[in-house]
């Protein structure tokens, strides 16, 4: 075997050679213009790949972001609802407690003891609240300005239209049929015989007090 190379075969080496440097010469980007298919003058492949690639990194962003606004749009509504549903708890609970206070004072007040009403000559004094005791304080005014007991018709024309507030808070008028029979258990308490017979300054300071 011959170790001899020919010309024509040194030829095509140096010609591989010369192309390898000028290979190397070459910058690592491509300079080459118009290898885009539709692309403009002085675009490269590298170029309109990069864009390409910016170009989807911003919508993914956009995309991220919306669906994050979206997100937090869902998640305040539901925390929204949340807090509405447990404001509703809420007033319910409080008003079944405001119910329950309200029946456990009702029941209190039932069962605590009632005060002894005084009982004079067989006559009890009325309670507050109600209509006799409306026309007994109206009978200690009058007297008291007047410096003695009050007349029936005196005392029947100063109840005339006048309201007494009850224990439930109503405001009634005084019936006139109560006026006279109130005016004579009054007399009968206090021990009076006749209109004129005793001082009232006398005889009903504690109603008066009582009745005030």
């Amino acid at each position: 075997m011959s170790n001899k190379v020919d010309q024509e075969q040194l030829n095509d080496i140096n010609e591989l050679l010369e192309e390898g440097e000028v290979l190397n010469e070459l910058p690592a980007t491509p300079t080459i213009v118009n290898l885009e298919p539709n692309g403009e003058v002085g675009t490269t492949t590298v170029d309109s790949a990069e864009a390409k690639k910016q170009a989807a990194a911003e919508k993914k962003a956009a995309a991220d972001a919306k669906k994050a606004e979206a997100k937090a749009k869902k998640e305040a509504e539901a925390e929204a609802k949340k807090a509405a549903k447990q404001a509703e708890l809420d007033k319910k609970a409080a008003e079944k407690a405001a119910k329950e206070a309200e029946k456990i004072a009702k029941v209190a007040k039932k069962t605590e003891p009632k005060p002894e009403r005084l009982i004079k000559n067989g006559i009890k004094y009325p309670n507050p609240g109600t209509s006799a005791f409306a026309i007994w304080k109206i009978i200690n005014d009058l007297s008291a300005t007047k410096g003695e007991l009050a007349t029936v018709k005196e005392v029947s024309e100063a109840t005339l239209g006048q309201t007494y507030t009850t224990t439930k808070g109503d405001s009634v008028v005084i019936s006139q049929g109560n006026v006279t029979p109130e005016y004579w258990a009054y007399k009968k308490f206090y021990g009076f015989v006749t209109p004129r017979s005793t001082s009232v300054a006398k005889e009903t300071p504690a109603a008066e007090s009582a009745a005030e």
